[in-house]
């Protein structure tokens, strides 16, 4: 009995996969320490913060994916697999960011905290639905981009419709 998972949600979770496997493709011996800049930022939508959504920094140039989750005020702090500190390494990024929800049948959000974990349950609250614009989550097209440098980084993201 497989689970089945929707577009927006299937896109995270394919680049989260993504985001771990980084430090298998880049090798990670004992002594290989991945050197990164802080990276810190913000997002709202419609003028608003977002908390909860998904921040993925995706190298253009092939190093690591960093990748960070927006507090309740927007605020986010980048994380690289591999880093001994938080952080991103220096170069040209897409910057993709998702934050989907759970629905029930009728389309209402289901709160984690109120979320039945039984089988029937589950099976009645399978749908995800994307809390912003999936044009933001498109590696495809890519709508944002970040550079990061030695100093300095923090981003502003003001996502809209």
């Amino acid at each position: 009995m497989g689970h089945r998972f929707s577009g927006p949600l299937r896109r995270a979770l394919g680049l989260l996969l993504l985001a771990s496997l980084g430090p298998l493709a880049s090798g990670c011996g004992g002594g290989d320490a991945v050197e990164v800049k802080k990276v810190t930022g913000r997002v709202t939508y419609k003028g608003e913060p977002l908390g909860g959504a998904l921040v993925m920094f995706k190298p253009k140039g092939g190093s690591r994916v960093a990748s960070g989750t927006t507090n309740p005020d927007g605020s986010f702090e980048l994380v690289t697999s591999g880093a001994t500190r938080n952080g991103a390494m220096p170069g040209d990024y897409d910057v993709l960011i998702s934050k989907v929800v759970e629905v029930d049948a009728k389309g209402n959000v289901v709160e984690p905290a109120k979320q039945e974990y039984s089988p029937t349950a589950r099976q009645e609250r399978t749908k995800q639905k994307s809390v912003i614009p999936e044009k933001y989550n498109n590696p495809k097209a890519p709508l944002l981009s970040a550079t990061v440098t030695d100093k300095g980084n923090t981003f502003t993201f003001e996502l809209t419709d």
